[in-house]
């Protein structure tokens, strides 16, 4: 409950009108809905026409972006972290001065703990297997049946993941 009021909370999934701005184009971007799975305490954000999921399973939280440009297929993703974790406000918090009015007419704030971006703003073709970005060569997608990749962003779920909040980004790992 916020402030006394009773609010069932689930997984917040924000799905970017670039993404899937009707649920027929939704219906494209998932191949498998069965094999995406989506704890209640996960938050989700995705952006990106040329953006496609086959399986997934989300545990905190994970943010996806790719440019106009570029493609990514997430052939099979586990993303285990923190999260993100909406906070009721104390009395005395929002009673106090100093206490912006959007937050007091909410009557919480949300804590930004953990995350996962996996960050395309290079064009080309991308895909996420196992856990690892890989760029696809131009060679692959001529050829339907190669599957000719080169990794660049290492594996998430390896013996030494990187840490909860790192960035995979098309263009640099960056680990915060």
């Amino acid at each position: 409950s916020f402030q006394g009021v009773a609010v069932p909370l689930g997984a917040a999934v924000v799905l970017a009108p670039s993404f899937a701005p009707c649920m027929s184009v939704l219906k494209t971007k998932l191949s498998e809905p069965s094999a995406v799975h989506i704890s209640s305490r996960s938050t989700l954000l995705l952006r990106g026409r040329r953006l496609l999921i086959d399986s997934l399973e989300l545990d905190g939280a994970l943010e996806v972006s790719v440019v106009d440009k570029a493609s990514l297929h997430i052939r099979s993703l586990q993303v285990h972290n923190d999260g993100w974790r909406f906070d009721e406000l104390s009395e005395s918090v929002l009673a106090s001065d100093v206490c912006p009015e959007l937050l007091k007419i909410r009557g919480y704030t949300l804590r930004k703990r953990q995350q996962r971006t996996i960050l395309i703003d290079t064009p080309g073709s991308y895909e996420v297997v196992g856990g690892e970005l890989r760029k696809i060569s131009q060679v692959a997608t001529q050829l339907p049946d190669s599957a000719d990749s080169v990794s660049i962003g290492g594996p998430l779920e390896g013996a030494t993941p990187p840490p909860a909040c790192g960035t995979w980004c098309s263009s640099a790992l960056e680990i915060e």
